[in-house]
């Protein structure tokens, strides 16, 4: 079903993936936080090399400066740049690597896992959507970016947390399909969750910040980006704001619920370990919406994101309602930690 013809070398693919673990691991993401819990180190290497890879070429594009300055002759190098990049991981498909280890470790994990290429074409169609359009203009484009900017590496793990080894095969049961159906209104979740927390802290990026908040939500609450800019700088939310998050806030929790109603069939189909990252993950992104919430949604006044503390506990509660070595777990915890 997959298993094509390994990379050569093992050597220089194991240190392409150390480096992958490493740019992978940089401020560690919750996605990669709840990989470090999958025993396999061939199933987490392949999560580093396809995380690395999209973290790539989504840190060119949150590093420029000012999307909305961007010439014509600039965002038509940017969209080649996208290109060459996608056409990188086409070759790392194809098992016929591009120069460095990113590419090096991709291409072998391509040959062990049967994943096809929609995730990253996702991704780069996403990452175009941000060099051509500064705001987003309502719900429908923003559902549009996050099939790649969230959607995508989520789909990726949640194939790995399918994945089982038989007969020395990496093999994944589910359609690809099937996969997208159990991971999207989880990753929609993750991501509403995600632009709530950073609101104030996408502000700080380039010279005039980043609102991934559409246009057609702020306007329905008498709201400008600029409105936003202004809370930044005073450090606290308006009430209108705050009735914007509130309702972002139960946007994002039906997608948890209903993202939750597939974690049953995942359950029954996932080694133990990877069903435990998964809740994990899923657990951390639902505490942080209870913090959000806690705050009064004031994410200009406090610092909404979860503190390793609060993070520790999150793993508490995940240990409590899953049957996993409480005292592994809480050492791999605090390894993730101690290394950054």
């Amino acid at each position: 079903m997959n298993a094509r013809t390994s990379q050569p070398n093992p050597a220089p693919v194991a240190e392409a993936y150390r480096q992958c673990a490493e740019i992978a691991g940089r401020n560690i993401p919750n996605l990669y936080l709840a990989a470090r819990f999958f025993k396999s180190q061939v199933i987490f290497n392949a999560f580093c090399a396809a995380y690395a890879s999209m973290r790539m070429i989504d840190d060119v594009v949150d590093g420029l400066p000012d999307r909305e300055a961007l010439t014509d002759v600039q965002r038509k190098q940017l969209l080649e740049k996208i290109q060459s990049w996608l056409g990188n991981v086409r070759d790392a498909f194809a098992l016929e690597p591009a120069e460095g280890p990113i590419w090096l470790a991709l291409s072998d994990t391509f040959s062990k896992f049967d994943l096809p290429t929609d995730p990253w074409e996702n991704l780069a169609a996403a990452m175009a959507m941000d060099i051509e359009m500064p705001y987003f203009k309502d719900w429908r484009t923003l559902q549009k970016y996050m099939q790649g900017a969230s959607v995508a590496p989520a789909v990726v793990f949640m194939h790995l947390v399918l994945t089982k080894l038989e007969d020395d095969e990496y093999i994944c049961e589910w359609a690809y399909d099937e996969v997208v159906e159990a991971t999207e209104d989880l990753a929609v979740f993750c991501y509403w969750t995600h632009i709530l927390r950073d609101a104030s802290q996408d502000l700080e990026i380039g010279e005039n910040g980043l609102v991934y908040i559409p246009l057609s939500e702020l306007t329905q609450f008498g709201l400008t980006p600029d409105d936003l800019r202004r809370m930044k700088a005073d450090k606290q939310a308006t009430f209108a704001f705050k009735a914007m998050a509130e309702h972002l806030f139960r946007r994002a929790r039906t997608h948890e619920q209903k993202g939750r109603q597939h974690l049953a069939r995942v359950a029954q189909a996932a080694e133990a370990d990877r069903v435990f990252a998964l809740n994990f993950l899923i657990d951390i992104y639902s505490a942080t919406l209870d913090k959000i919430e806690k705050i009064d949604f004031d994410i200009f006044a406090e610092d909404a994101d979860l503190s390793i503390d609060e993070k520790r506990n999150v793993l508490e509660y995940t240990m409590a309602e899953d049957d996993v070595d409480s005292d592994e777990a809480m050492e791999i915890f605090e390894s993730v930690f101690s290394e950054s």
